[in-house]
């Protein structure tokens, strides 16, 4: 069994790497886990967007793609989905992002 200090050291550690410019999989999913499970929806938010810097091709588009959409549901925040998409696909082209981005400006 985890204590709850074990836990929370054990996010530090993960956090720290991430900070650090360490793009671990492993590592970007427990923290996302975690702060899911404890609804630190910002904190979540930033490490979707850290580890997308640190992404590459569909790695990227999938974290970049999970930010915009709790930016948009769990935030209220549909500008910021909409930058994070317009970021997205000036960086990596194809993926839907186009698609996603433009079915999101018609809602607003």
């Amino acid at each position: 069994m985890v204590e709850l200090g074990d836990e929370e050291r054990g996010v530090g550690i993960l956090e720290d790497l991430i900070a650090e410019g360490t793009y671990d999989e492993d590592a970007v999913a427990t923290l996302v886990d975690v702060y899911s499970r404890e609804g630190r929806t910002a904190d979540m938010l930033l490490v979707l967007l850290r580890s997308a810097e640190l992404a590459e091709g569909g790695d990227r588009v999938a974290r970049l793609t999970r930010a915009a959409e709790l930016c948009v549901d769990e935030l209220g925040d549909t500008e910021r989905a909409l930058s994070i998409y317009e970021n997205a696909i000036g960086r990596e082209r194809g993926h839907g992002l186009e698609e996603r981005y433009v079915s999101l400006a018609r809602r607003t």
